[in-house]
């Protein structure tokens, strides 16, 4: 379980790398279902996006974990999407992701992440997720461009994941886990 969320972590917003090639998704409500070895039962989350989100999004991806220091390396049209290659250099190692994406930014898109861990994490030297993502229209009322949805995460768990998860990233932040 412990390879599949730092797997987790590391692709969550892989589909972000938007800035370096994939397409922009449409604004308004995405439905994101992920499946992983190891996960069980897919997780599924719902995010509310605009441009100004999104590409805020695609920036945090991009810095991948505390003390990471992540590039993009290429970008390349494959059969019905796009595939970006990337590398990330931090405290736990070198990760090296491929992730293609493939479908309609508009309406439906499938990501395939795999990604290479050196040395390797928990025992584990390659891991992947798959994530379907489904454009549902509007976003709810009360739900703003930026913010997600987990089932059994209330609004304030999730604030409060994202609150570490920023102060996880800023300079000088403790990078192992915490307590």
């Amino acid at each position: 379980m412990k390879t599949a969320a730092c797997l987790l972590a590391a692709l969550l917003t892989l589909p972000a790398t938007a800035q370096d090639g994939f397409p922009k998704r449409k604004p308004g409500l995405w439905e994101v279902s992920m499946q992983a070895p190891g996960l069980g039962t897919p997780m599924a989350m719902q995010q509310c996006v605009d441009a100004a989100s999104d590409a805020a999004m695609q920036r945090r991806a991009m810095s991948g974990e505390p003390g990471a220091q992540c590039k993009h390396l290429s970008t390349k049209p494959i059969a019905g999407g796009v595939e970006v290659r990337g590398e990330c250099t931090g405290p736990q190692g070198r990760q090296q992701i491929v992730s293609r994406m493939a479908g309609d930014m508009n309406a439906r898109y499938t990501v395939v992440n795999e990604v290479t861990f050196d040395p390797p994490r928990h025992g584990q030297a390659k891991a992947a997720m798959t994530m379907e993502a489904v454009h549902k229209g509007a976003c709810p009322a009360g739900m703003k461009p930026g913010e997600m949805q987990m089932p059994g995460m209330n609004a304030e768990q999730m604030r409060a994941m994202r609150e570490q998860m920023r102060e996880q990233k800023r300079p000088g932040a403790a990078s192992g886990p915490r307590p």
